[in-house]
């Protein structure tokens, strides 16, 4: 790719089963550590147990295309639409969608790719007027922890994510002080890898089961859905004045090596017994530690307990340690005793793992756990203290929310005043206090629409998403929106057919997608939340208010202007 990777293979497997490899699916689904099946852009989880599979709701990930987790467990996301690229990496997800100002430094989201081709689907504002290169984030996604054992030491547990607009891979070291975690770029002003070829689209990244990491590139011209394409808009000139609409058909995988180590073995887990899939719980390799943890869960052979036991009670890791605790939780085996020894192990990894695991044993030990939690809250580690948190917030207990405003109030970190207070005072739902029954269920179901999909532009509190560097956003506001305020045809009618330069110029340069494509009850839901949101008192609709819109206009193809939603 024009720096030096060039060993092209094929990704291998482990075995035949799914779930037992979710980690390398590319649908943005992950086995965590927790033996939770997380999904990018769903604000959902799923678990398989031998009764069947459960499914529970979480705080909105805002993910988009790629998933990844830590050595702890912690889904990473990234997001490509809003320009923001990882987000909601404070807490496990589980927890809530945790923010904090300072978590990149000034200038982190500015790209440096070597190719001079501004097909930018932001157009002017998204490059640079003479390099006629990519300026910021714009299509961020397939990140990756890498947690290999055949590449050099420094690399590990760093965040790598592709920006297939801008034709480079991003290294972002990971630091945690004051229970606060912050990324910056591994090479201030360049990238990690970066190409002079213009068809290089670096789109997924994976920690592979040989040490090594695999890279996907779809290598072609056009990346950008023809939605955004279409005839008169920017980036329609620019694909065609250049051609790149010529090129596709080419991807392939690389493979990135070092000199210094050679490719690991093929594994073979799924013909080898318990005793050996619990030894490789003590792999340098994330990717055999967590396919281990996977297939043992998977068979549930309760051999494997002793052995997971004196693992999580005295092995030297404290990834192993945390890695047995999380194994024996998925085979329902984890009882309260282990829980409190390992409440007390020397490394706060370990005990944050505890914490969490125990959450699981709640009906069998409530009192006990709740009584633990509450003797950490005030413990000088602040990754301690907001766990124990975290953990009381969970299990919901009527004097939760006053201990934690307590604890935020006294507390000496900063992270812990943070997290304290996002927990107390969340995101409203915005939910109307006078809805109930089918019109409650339409907002609610609308407020998780919004979260997933249309805050990227439209920002979490309906103003807009800023454009950094700019005074413009990259969607108009959806508060006190003269669109939105008015009769409850035209904003259906923006949903049904999208809206060209929704910003009349000013936000951006591309259109309002259409979303007609999803059902009435989709497009009813979504517009009644923002219709009764963000200081907004519009009336709600119906499934069969769509439906009578989208009868009206069934000829129509082309997005709307704003002006003429306005006249109507």
């Amino acid at each position: 790719n024009g720096d030096g990777v060039a060993d092209q293979k094929t990704l291998f497997f482990s075995g035949k089963a799914f779930l037992a490899n979710m980690e390398h699916q590319p649908s943005g689904l992950i086995w965590c550590m927790d033996n939770w099946i997380y999904s990018a852009v769903n604000s959902t989880r799923i678990r398989w147990t031998p009764q069947g599979v459960i499914k529970e709701t979480t705080p909105s990930n805002g993910g988009q295309w790629g998933l990844t987790q830590d050595d702890d467990g912690k889904p990473w996301f990234i997001n490509g639409g809003s320009e923001i690229g990882p987000l909601n990496f404070q807490q496990p997800i589980i927890y809530g969608a945790f923010r904090m100002k300072d978590e990149s430094p000034p200038g982190f989201k500015e790209v440096f790719p070597l190719v001079a081709i501004p097909d930018v689907q932001g157009g002017a504002i998204r490059f640079r007027p003479q390099e006629k290169t990519l300026n910021h984030f714009t299509a961020t996604c397939g990140n990756d922890i890498f947690r290999g054992d055949r590449l050099p030491k420094d690399l590990r547990g760093d965040l790598l994510f592709c920006e297939p607009v801008g034709r480079l891979v991003r290294r972002a070291k990971i630091t945690s002080d004051d229970g606060i975690t912050r990324l910056s770029n591994a090479y201030p002003g360049s990238e990690f890898i970066r190409s002079t070829d213009p068809y290089f689209r670096p789109v997924n990244l994976a920690t592979s089961p040989d040490g090594t990491l695999y890279l996907t590139d779809m290598y072609r011209g056009v990346i950008q859905q023809a939605q955004w394409i279409k005839p008169g808009s920017y980036l329609r000139g620019v694909v065609e004045g250049i051609g790149l609409q010529q090129h596709f058909g080419r991807g392939r995988i690389w493979r990135l090596v070092h000199d210094g180590f050679n490719p690991g073995p093929l594994p073979r887990m799924i013909e080898e017994n318990v005793d050996q899939l619990v030894r490789y719980l003590e792999h340098p390799n994330g990717w055999w530690r967590d396919t281990a943890q996977r297939h043992l869960v998977l068979r549930q052979d309760m051999s494997a307990l002793p052995a997971l036991r004196s693992l999580a009670r005295s092995h030297a890791s404290a990834v192993t340690r945390m890695h047995a605790l999380w194994t024996l939780e998925g085979l329902n085996a984890l009882d309260m005793s282990l829980v409190q020894e390992t409440l007390n192990d020397a490394d706060p990894r370990v005990r944050i793992a505890a914490m969490r695991a125990g959450e699981s044993i709640l009906p069998r030990g409530h009192a006990l756990f709740h009584g633990e939690i509450k003797t950490r809250l005030r413990s000088p580690e602040p990754e301690i203290a907001i766990q124990a948190m975290l953990t009381l917030h969970r299990m919901k207990g009527d004097d939760a929310k006053r201990v934690i405003q307590e604890v935020g109030h006294t507390h000496p970190s900063r992270g812990v005043k943070e997290i304290a207070a996002q927990l107390t005072t969340p995101l409203s739902s915005q939910l109307s206090l006078q809805s109930s029954g089918p019109q409650k269920e339409r907002l609610i179901e609308g407020q998780s629409i919004y979260l997933n999909l249309c805050f990227a532009c439209h920002g979490f509190d309906g103003k807009g998403t800023p454009i950094p560097g700019s005074q413009a956003t990259l969607a108009p506001a959806l508060s006190n929106s003269p669109i939105v305020l008015g009769h409850a045809d035209g904003t259906i009618r923006a949903l049904l057919h999208g809206i060209a330069r929704p910003g009349g110029g000013e936000a951006g340069d591309g259109i309002m997608p259409p979303m007609g494509a999803n059902d009435d009850a989709w497009i009813a839901a979504i517009v009644s939340y923002i219709r009764t949101g963000f200081g907004n008192t519009a009336s709600m609709v119906t499934p069969e208010d769509v439906t009578k819109v989208r009868a009206e206009q069934a000829q129509r193809t082309e997005p709307w202007s704003r002006e003429e939603l306005l006249l109507r």
